[in-house]
């Protein structure tokens, strides 16, 4: 009696396209300009303006992202003018530009940079509170 021949094993097949988070260059100048300059939060700033930094930071992306309207400045030097005068002069989210690929994917795109961005924000609230800020010590973000 001849064996039975066992099917082959079939292996998956290798991605064309290195697997890599998305940078966007709305996520990038948004880094470079509230982040990496460690200016945010300060070294002395209390947990109660850093919930409503984070606060205003979401709250004005996501209402430039669902009424595709800008933010309106106010000339005070805070954090949400601050924020507003760099949305309009990005463009953010109609005009900022969006790599061919992804452009019939762009209200996911804009979606995206938001979480990466309240991403980056909790990273830099972590950092402040690692590095003596009043809101005490914590883990390493991420979290893995």
């Amino acid at each position: 009696m001849a064996k039975k021949k066992k099917p082959p094993v079939k292996k998956p097949a290798k991605p064309t396209v290195a697997a890599k988070p998305l940078s966007t260059e709305f996520i990038r100048a948004f880094i470079a300009t509230f982040i990496e300059p460690k200016t945010w939060p300060g070294p002395t700033q209390s947990n109660a303006s850093i919930v409503a930094d984070f606060a205003t930071f979401t709250n004005v992306l996501m209402t430039a992202y669902l009424l595709l309207q800008p933010p309106v400045p106010d000339g005070s030097g805070s954090v949400s003018d601050r924020l507003a005068k760099f949305v309009i002069a990005q463009g953010w989210p109609v005009t900022t530009p969006i790599v061919k690929r992804l452009r019939p994917d762009t209200t996911t795109v804009r979606l995206y940079e938001i979480s990466a961005i309240a991403y980056e924000l909790l990273g830099a609230i972590n950092d402040w509170r690692n590095q003596g800020g009043r809101g005490g010590g914590g883990g390493q973000w991420p979290p893995h």
